[in-house]
């Protein structure tokens, strides 16, 4: 097998080959509409796109793809709609597909990031409930997707933590990926740029929830009643 360099520069190159394109953003929003009419949207999904990271990130696409029919899939969503207002149901509806993924995934790295970036947006949401928050926090992993997604495409095997020591450097190649309208990418560039304090509790939680050494580049010395409280947000969301 060829040696392959792990770094952020390696992976921002990759990023722009069409090979890997695809795998990051290429199926078009309706196409993602006829996915999820299938019984088995989640299956479906994967057997396009073959890679957990990706997966991630065409979720997010739903978002803003006017595709709130699909909750007639999920019953359990279906009160969600009445009593959250559509821009959290949207946000319940991601959650839940990306949950639908974890048991049955085979690559453990970006399994457990996604896990993370549920947690995060759950925690963020709990800090601020702004209209970016959610997307926001789900969002904060992503640069770390990248190492997981690119990993697995030219198949080296990685750990979190090499995929956590490049995250903050690669994120802002993630959002550009994503593809979102650009409205969106200037709320949550904004929500970066403004918001080190609630990022930065919110990324500790979930730290000490799955008991992890602190994340590269976020501030360890918050206080542990605060980190706990957020803990207890994320362990007590209603509905995941």
């Amino acid at each position: 097998m060829a040696n392959y360099t792990l770094s952020a520069k390696s992976i921002t190159d990759a990023t722009q080959s069409a090979q890997f394109d695809l795998l990051i953003k290429n199926v078009p929003v309706p196409e993602i509409r006829e996915i999820l009419k299938h019984d088995d949207p989640i299956n479906e999904l994967y057997r396009l796109v073959r890679n957990d990271a990706a997966l991630a990130a065409l979720f997010l696409r739903v978002a803003n793809s006017a595709s709130l029919p699909v909750v007639k899939h999920f019953d359990d969503l279906k009160r969600a709609i009445t009593k959250l207002g559509t821009l959290r149901s949207v946000n319940l509806i991601i959650t839940y597909m990306l949950r639908q993924l974890l048991p049955s995934s085979a690559y453990d790295v970006s399994t457990q990031l996604i896990d993370y970036s549920i947690d995060t947006a759950i925690a963020l949401d709990s800090i601020q409930r702004k209209p970016s928050s959610y997307i926001t926090g789900i969002s904060l992993f992503g640069g770390a997707m990248l190492v997981a997604g690119y990993a697995d495409h030219m198949g080296i095997n990685v750990t979190i933590g090499e995929c956590t020591a490049l995250n903050l450097e690669l994120l802002p190649v993630f959002i550009r990926h994503w593809s979102f309208p650009e409205e969106t990418l200037q709320a949550i560039e904004l929500y970066l740029a403004n918001e080190h304090s609630s990022i930065a509790l919110a990324i500790s939680a979930v730290a000490h929830k799955h008991r992890l050494s602190p994340f590269p580049g976020v501030d360890s010395s918050l206080p542990e009643r605060q980190i706990i409280e957020v803990v207890s947000c994320i362990n007590a969301n209603l509905f995941f």
